[in-house]
């Protein structure tokens, strides 16, 4: 364990009784800690700035637009890149959730998006050359996949040709990039709150939309009815959300046959994206 998060808890005067680890690798650690005020959650890294810049800096920002998210209590990057974050309670947002708290995460999207003073998009490389990149490593992927034919790839870069010039035109959002359906936390029929914020950047808010329909699109669909996006931004949504969806499931996908070790992911994102491959049109 890269720190005991008893004693870096004491070390904040957090009055710490007792813990529980949440995820642990070599250089990660998320654990929840009971203390005498209340649950609270530690996330702890070995890798410089990779939790008071981004986990901690997210909320912070989310939380002065008044958006439901962690408060947080200390952060900093002593002796390691730390941040002690308030409990969300709740359970994991999903397709048998009420439809109410699903309509709600559309509109919390829609808030997250456009939010004011937002950080601009500031890469070296435009956002289409980003998205190039990406689908250039899930093709990598995909490509080695039972059943999967040049055809297909073809097919694949076809369409990602055909959105090109709408993809150059976006990246203009606070996306939560990593808003998968359980990062929305569901109590007595709403959403209580939000966690995981630590890849919110600027982006393409449509992807965060596709994300939600991962493995259930009714999800997503309810999450539109909440995001009430124009009628100029359902044209353009109608046509990203397929790519995004192909995409991020092919990532999800890799993700946990290399990583993340969820075989039942793996199995579902590869079903859907072999039944529901990416064209233009």
């Amino acid at each position: 364990m890269i720190v005991n998060p008893l004693e870096f808890a004491h070390k904040h005067n957090l009055l710490p009784q007792s813990y529980s680890v949440i995820l642990q690798r070599d250089d990660y650690l998320i654990a929840k800690l009971e203390t005498e005020n209340g649950p609270i959650v530690l996330k702890a890294s070995t890798i410089p700035n990779h939790v008071s810049q981004w986990d901690a800096k997210n909320c912070i920002l989310l939380g002065k637009a008044g958006l439901p998210v962690p408060a947080v209590l200390a952060d900093g990057e002593d002796p390691l890149s730390f941040a002690f974050l308030s409990w969300i309670e709740g359970e994991p947002l999903a397709a048998n959730s009420p439809v109410k708290a699903q309509i709600e995460a559309g509109r919390l999207l829609n808030q997250i998006h456009h939010l004011p003073n937002r950080p601009k998009y500031d890469r070296e490389y435009s956002y289409d050359s980003w998205m190039e990149g990406w689908l250039n490593v899930a093709m990598t992927y995909w490509s080695q996949q039972d059943g999967v034919t040049t055809r297909m790839v073809d097919d694949v870069w076809s369409g990602f040709n055909h959105i090109r010039p709408l993809l150059a035109t976006r990246g203009t959002h606070f996306y939560l990039q990593d808003g998968r359906p359980d990062h929305f936390m569901v109590l007595d029929g709403k959403i209580n709150g939000m966690i995981d914020l630590h890849d919110c950047q600027p982006g393409d808010g449509a992807m965060d939309i596709a994300v939600l329909g991962l493995v259930d699109q009714s999800l997503l669909e309810n999450a539109l009815v909440g995001y009430a996006a124009d009628a100029e931004e359902l044209a353009a949504l109608d046509q990203l959300i397929p790519f995004y969806l192909f995409l991020r499931r092919l990532a999800a996908a890799e993700y946990h046959a290399t990583i993340g070790g969820d075989k039942s992911i793996v199995e579902q994102t590869l079903k859907l994206a072999y039944h529901n491959p990416y064209r233009a049109g």
